[in-house]
């Protein structure tokens, strides 16, 4: 992406994991929640492997990067959470598996985040939900 963020996937994928939620809660059927899952996975994972592409190179945007982490450390943790509340809830183990892979991809965005402030010394180290 020449060192920028694509911002349409991101913002895809944020409307995905809301409806997720809110398919959750309005206890629709689970093909279709996990099929949701598996979409919101996917574009999700293809994001952070732009990202960890555009962070390899030489020259990257951190007008882009430096507010998309910083807002991504605060909100990456929070999907984490509910998705981890998700899967307590559930009865579902497929459902379940597909939370966690999805789970999977923000705990990697949190870690690329933060070796990205670890690079540019603006130490501001997150965890992340151990989820079984």
């Amino acid at each position: 992406m020449d060192g920028e963020i694509n911002l349409e996937l991101y913002t895809l994928c944020m409307i995905q994991i809301n409806t997720i939620f809110q398919k959750i809660a309005d206890n629709n059927p689970t093909d279709e929640i996990i099929a949701d899952i598996n979409n919101c996975r996917n574009d999700l994972k293809q994001l952070h492997e732009e990202i960890v592409d555009d962070l390899s190179k030489e020259e990257i945007n951190i007008n882009e990067y430096d507010p998309f982490f910083e807002n991504g450390m605060v909100m990456f943790p929070e999907y984490t959470k509910n998705i981890d509340q998700a899967i307590q809830t559930s009865n579902d183990e497929n459902l379940k598996n597909s939370l966690n892979d999805l789970c999977d991809v923000f705990v990697g965005l949190i870690k690329t985040g933060n070796e990205y402030f670890e690079k540019r010394g603006a130490f501001k180290w997150m965890t992340y939900p151990k989820l079984e």
